[in-house]
């Protein structure tokens, strides 16, 4: 049994005191725990709306890389029918059905110079080939001091093997991508096949929308497997090509590409494994919000020839994003702090009046309302904690009986 302590006469002071500490400790029990889920909401509201935010960026990303694909598919297909457009023009050509039938180079060269200019003034029309029916080139009129090789390249064997036109990106020697349109040239008369015709636009016409619409750098690069190093490094030195076999190991960087590269796509590039099937999408550059977007790029064959990267600044997005999450920490941290305050005045006044009530309680329950004097039920407590004391200590107990 408890130990019971005799009742003393209670002074404003002494209850004062009482509420005063009834007060704090309820406070510290309701809102220390209050407090800490408060503080562990809000942290966790915070990194929500960062992550959300966060994503909301990738998101743009990824969806800049689908459209930016996307126009890359479109500029080859429609490069292709504009391709096709101009060949079918080709085909009601008379004269260079007669000069290709008789293989008459001069011929050919004088007749088509022209034609070659306009197609690559107005179409962008980089690559014009004639070749006899064994693929052998008879005029380069694009490069006409070369000529008697034979033509081996994917589209032209296909179009050899068939018997009919095709087309695909492919890779040449100097390292650029180039569309091509490969037309078998029959005689109208036997059906006899007189050659072949080849017309070609260099990527960039294909490049150029994601350029000019989503205003991206774009940089080609050239995976090195499918390129020779001494044509490649003849044809940069003559072109006046800056870029070093030897800065990337497994990749060259496009001759098409006049650009030079910022120093954080360098170094991104010098990490990346090129030779892994399952290349990046999107890196995240050296620079703050800066990111790299890949394309893969296959040529005619199905190989995957290089990669198209595109540098996007995502800096207003990541200020954006930044902004909304200092705002909403704000406004959770002004709410927090408001509701504290609310909850320490609440907690305080009820702790008040509950401290008040179990005084009076007390009091009300111990003495006689009106002696004011200690009950029969406090005398009962007082005399059984004596009996208590007197067997646990031995010692000695007085009863007093006055008659008051």
């Amino acid at each position: 049994m408890e130990e019971q302590t005799e009742p003393k006469a209670i002074l404003p002071q002494d209850i004062e005191e009482t509420v005063r500490q009834y007060v704090f400790n309820l406070r510290v029990r309701f809102l220390a725990p209050g407090i800490l889920m408060l503080l562990f909401a809000v942290a966790l509201l915070i990194s929500m709306v960062h992550l959300h935010e966060s994503r909301a960026v990738d998101r743009d990303l990824i969806q800049l890389q689908t459209t930016a694909s996307n126009l890359y598919k479109n500029g080859i297909v429609q490069n292709t029918r504009a391709l096709q457009t101009i060949m079918d023009s080709l085909s009601t050509d008379q004269e260079l059905a007669a000069a290709l039938s008789g293989q008459d180079r001069p011929r050919l060269l004088q007749h088509l110079s022209p034609i070659f200019e306009n197609f690559n003034q107005h179409y962008g029309i980089t690559h014009f080939y004639l070749s006899n029916p064994e693929r052998v080139n008879i005029l380069r009129v694009h490069k006409p001091g070369k000529y008697g090789d034979t033509i081996n390249r994917q589209t032209t064997l296909l179009a050899y093997q068939d018997g009919v036109d095709h087309y695909g990106v492919e890779l040449g020697a100097m390292g650029i991508l180039t569309l091509r349109y490969v037309k078998p040239w029959y005689e109208k008369q036997t059906n006899k096949l007189l050659g072949f015709i080849e017309l070609g636009m260099e990527l960039d016409s294909a490049v150029d929308p994601i350029r000019n619409l989503l205003g991206l750098d774009v940089f080609v690069l050239v995976n090195k497997q499918y390129l020779e190093r001494s044509s490649w490094e003849e044809t940069a030195k003559t072109f006046g090509h800056k870029a070093h076999w030897g800065r990337f190991p497994q990749v060259a960087i496009s001759m098409g590409t006049r650009q030079p590269l910022p120093d954080s796509l360098s170094v991104l590039i010098q990490k990346i494994d090129f030779s892994d099937t399952e290349s990046p999408v999107i890196s995240q550059l050296d620079m703050n919000d800066h990111h790299a977007i890949f394309i893969p790029l296959n040529d005619a064959s199905g190989h995957h020839v290089g990669n198209l990267i595109m540098i996007k600044d995502t800096s207003i997005s990541s200020s954006r994003a930044r902004e909304t999450v200092l705002f909403g920490s704000g406004l959770l941290a002004l709410g927090s702090i408001i509701a504290v305050i609310f909850f320490y005045w609440l907690v305080g006044r009820i702790a008040k009046q509950m401290a008040r009530n179990e005084i009076a309680l007390k009091q009300l329950a111990t003495h006689d309302s009106l002696t004011g004097l200690l009950n029969r039920r406090q005398f009962d407590l007082m005399l059984e904690n004596a009996i208590t004391q007197f067997f646990r200590y031995d010692r000695s107990i007085s009863l007093l009986m006055i008659d008051i």
